[in-house]
């Protein structure tokens, strides 16, 4: 993937944007490294972003947040069939994203029917958010 730098780098500029920040939206945040198979570490999360270094554990890291509101997100294909909530993907030059409406409305997250509309690809669930 010849542009995995520039979503790279776009993560970082956020993250280094966020992190002077203490709080959004009347929230704090909070910016921390989970390991993949660290439950405690996961389930204090509220978005969790599975890099590709988490591929491999892939299905350990979503059964650790099964049953907690907990958004999941990754920039890799197939991550939603594989049960993630969303991925973004880079497509002629646009970063597209995809949803699995059944792992998000699992883990009690409703999803707006007006983001919905922008997705790429819909899968599982009933929309009616």
């Amino acid at each position: 993937m010849p542009h995995a730098g520039a979503l790279r780098a776009c993560i970082r500029l956020a993250v280094r944007t966020m992190a002077g920040r203490r709080s959004l939206w009347r929230r704090r945040l909070r910016f921390a490294r989970a390991a993949p198979q660290a439950a405690e570490e996961i389930r204090v999360c509220q978005v969790l972003f599975i890099g590709s270094t988490g591929k491999k554990h892939l299905p350990g890291i979503l059964a650790n947040a099964k049953g907690n509101a907990i958004l999941t997100v990754a920039g890799s294909e197939h991550f939603v069939k594989e049960g993630g909530m969303s991925c973004f993907l880079l497509e002629e030059n646009k970063i597209r994203f995809e949803v699995n409406l059944e792992a998000v409305q699992s883990a009690n997250l409703r999803i707006s029917s007006r983001l919905l509309a922008f997705a790429k690809s819909v899968i599982g669930g009933q929309e009616g958010n």
